[in-house]
């Protein structure tokens, strides 16, 4: 959230477990209430695939295609990253609410600071 903060957005974050079931929600105050969807969705993603979510185009050529398939909601656009604990998937961190790239930048900036 403090890095939302840099870029002057409000976001929502959410990080599932390797499953794709939540263990953690925030909404910055102020921000968009869909970004709370987005942000587990794309967290979704990479936690069930254990890839960057805005990959699944590329992995799979119709992310559509697979989130219609997956259970927990999944979203194949940038902002969700896979979280990894001794080279295991352990988990995914999501963030939505602003765009997709700036998604995306600041769940790696929070991965790197974690």
């Amino acid at each position: 959230m403090a890095e939302a903060a840099r870029y002057g957005i409000r976001v929502a974050v959410a990080v599932v477990d390797h499953g794709g079931d939540p263990i953690q929600q925030d909404l910055m105050d102020g921000g968009p209430a869909g970004g709370v969807a987005v942000a587990q969705a794309v967290a979704g993603a990479a936690a069930l695939f254990g890839c960057d979510s805005g990959d699944l185009d590329f992995r799979f050529g119709r992310a559509d295609a697979v989130a219609a398939l997956a259970v927990p909601p999944v979203l194949g656009v940038p902002g969700g990253l896979p979280v990894h604990d001794g080279g295991r998937l352990v988990a995914g961190l999501g963030v939505g609410g602003g765009g997709p790239s700036v998604c995306a930048d600041i769940a790696r900036a929070a991965l790197a600071a974690s």
